[in-house]
């Protein structure tokens, strides 16, 4: 037997199997063209490569190649030479007598990259009489799958409606790694986008711990009574962004072997009836602009929107929010905002929500850079 794994996961069919078979197969029609044993002059190797099958990230191996001389004079293999660090040889300057055999072991570290690997061997065989070295190479190969299955990479929430907020499933499950799966933390490019935990025994959103959500999070328990699954809820909240196209990603941190930071592409099509621009405003304070600072919010909506259509939900204290015709002659609506600089004691970063009727609302983030001098005594 040319193969002995060390620490065998427990095999199930599972899709990562079925992809795992077919880059095989490709890697295959270069296996099966390899002879079964290699004769050089003196020296026969069986087999010539050694197919480890599918093994797990950071898993080792061992792949065992039989050495026979075959002549009449002793073979002297001074060294072995692999062309990967993860290949480490059990040999030492070794002589065979004739008609002897010995075992070369080479010893896999699969690694945590997955994929189909193939790796070579370079066995240094001292020449006859002081003469050159003559060199003859074996193979080992293996396919390396996941510690773990998701159900989506990216996900694409198509075309939304303005005020409906969509959410996706995200499941993970442990396939092969000893302990159990969690996500350490997770962040998310967009406040439009959160992350909800389903730590409930039932897949349920409540757990020991209470809910979990938002666009950044840490501290995940322990999933299911084995630690086989993770269930999250991957949500959009089109009020909170106000172009017509979302794109952003959802970043995961796992203790997972294989998989470690993951990032989940998220986009949608944005189909609201009114918007605004900017979809965000910054003030910044000076000790050159002492006065209050003003900024325009322009308004797209259908026709015949009115300003008594739109509303200011909720603004920041420091900030004085009025629906008005726009300044800039359209005609259109805007929102007038100005920031009062006796009120401003730091920087902050707050929301003003914009509702429009039926029509839905935006979320535009208010951010202000406090830059002045602090007052002697402050």
């Amino acid at each position: 037997m040319s193969r002995q794994v060390k620490s065998p996961p427990a095999r199930r069919f599972r899709v990562w199997d079925a992809v795992g078979a077919l880059a095989l197969v490709a890697a295959g029609v270069w296996m099966s063209v390899r002879p079964p044993a290699i004769d050089a002059g003196a020296l026969r190797i069986e087999p010539a490569h050694v197919d480890l099958g599918r093994l797990r990230p950071l898993e080792m191996a061992d792949a065992r190649f039989t050495l026979t001389n075959t002549g009449a004079d002793p073979l002297v293999i001074s060294k072995v030479k692999t062309s990967c660090g993860c290949v480490g040889p059990d040999w030492t300057n070794k002589t065979i007598d004739p008609g002897r055999s010995d075992v070369l072991t080479l010893s896999f570290h699969s690694g945590s990259a997955v994929g189909v690997k193939r790796h070579e061997a370079q066995l240094v065989l001292a020449g006859p009489d002081g003469g050159p070295d003559r060199r003859v190479a074996v193979t080992l190969g293996a396919d390396v799958i996941p510690d773990y299955e998701m159900t989506a990479a990216a996900f694409d929430f198509g075309s939304v409606k303005a005020g409906a907020r969509v959410s996706a499933v995200l499941e993970l499950r442990r396939v092969g790694q000893q302990t159990a799966l969690k996500i350490e933390r997770w962040k998310t490019s967009h406040a439009a986008l959160t992350l909800v935990r389903r730590s409930g025994p039932d897949g349920g959103r409540s757990g020991p711990d209470g809910p979990t959500e938002g666009t950044s999070g840490t501290n995940s328990p322990t999933p299911a009574p084995n630690g086989d699954r993770l269930l999250y809820d991957v949500v959009l909240d089109p009020a909170r962004y106000s172009a017509e196209v979302f794109s952003g990603e959802v970043v995961l941190f796992t203790n997972s072997k294989s998989m470690g930071r993951k990032v989940l592409p998220v986009k949608a099509r944005l189909l609201r009836d009114f918007r605004v621009e900017p979809d965000s405003v910054l003030f910044c304070l000076t000790d050159d602009a002492s006065a209050d600072l003003t900024r325009e919010i322009h308004v797209a909506g259908p026709k015949g929107l009115r300003p008594e259509d739109l509303a200011i939900e909720s603004a920041p204290s420091e900030v004085q929010a009025a629906v008005t015709v726009a300044t800039d002659g359209s005609a259109g609506l805007s929102v007038a905002l100005t920031l009062s600089a006796s009120r401003v004691h730091a920087s902050f970063e707050k929301e003003l929500t914009i509702r429009a009727g039926d029509l839905g609302s935006v979320v535009v983030p208010i951010r202000c850079l406090d830059l002045r001098t602090p007052a002697k005594g402050d």
